[in-house]
């Protein structure tokens, strides 16, 4: 039989009708909720690493094959360099400049050798000389300016003469500071050093070096160095 709605009695209602479905959106729900997550394993070593960078210590560096970063050496001081020297306790710096003898002079110290010695070491030696005067005196050495390193390119480059810079530069970097070697170069170059075994003289291939037969021989200059192309 119908009501007078029209509608069979065995017909379910709407709200009859909607039940199931909304039950079924429920139980997948509870389904998803209670699932276990599943984190990519390429992001948790991300999230990993990102959170805690790895250290590598220059023996795993070397076990693993890739090379460790080289170690700077110690800047040392030269003749004409600019230094400002500070003593704890005392009200000002001392700014001073390194004589053509390698010295400096300080209040209460006095004379003192500068010239070879990394900013560190003179630090230590100053601070000896004060002991009588002071009790633990700590000294500080900044080098405010470099005037020390000097190269004097000769022969057939393009422009021959001295060149000063504020950090060493090799062989090829010099040459390209005094404007490369010139057209009657025969790409022959002589390095004469002075060192305390006495005077060196390098010889060097250009060709070689830019060949890439014999990188080594692009050497780092030393001040005072006299480069002459031949």
């Amino acid at each position: 039989m119908r009501g007078a709605s029209g509608r069979s009695r065995n017909s379910p209602t709407r709200d009859e009708d909607t039940m199931p479905r909304s039950h079924s959106n429920n139980a997948s729900v509870r389904r998803f909720i209670a699932a276990p997550r599943v984190v990519a394993p390429a992001l948790v070593l991300a999230l990993a690493l990102g959170a805690a960078p790895l250290a590598v210590s220059a023996e795993q560096a070397a076990a693993s094959g890739s090379p460790a970063a080289p170690a700077r050496a110690e800047y040392r001081i030269g003749f004409g360099d600019e230094l400002s020297i500070f003593v704890f306790g005392e009200e000002r710096e001392h700014e001073v400049v390194v004589r053509p003898d390698g010295r400096i002079t300080l209040p209460l110290v006095g004379d003192i050798d500068a010239e070879g010695m990394p900013p560190t070491l003179l630090a230590k030696s100053i601070a000896k000389k004060l002991e009588p005067f002071q009790k633990e005196p700590v000294v500080t050495v900044a080098v405010r300016g470099i005037r020390s390193y000097r190269l004097f390119m000769l022969g057939r480059v393009g422009t021959q003469g001295m060149i000063e810079s504020p950090t060493p530069l090799r062989l090829l970097q010099a040459l390209a500071m005094a404007g490369g070697l010139n057209d009657f170069a025969n790409k022959k170059i002589l390095v004469m050093r002075e060192s305390t075994e006495g005077p060196k003289r390098i010889g060097i291939d250009y060709d070689d070096i830019i060949k890439g037969k014999t990188p080594e021989q692009n050497i780092m200059l030393m001040s005072g160095d006299i480069v002459v192309a031949e």
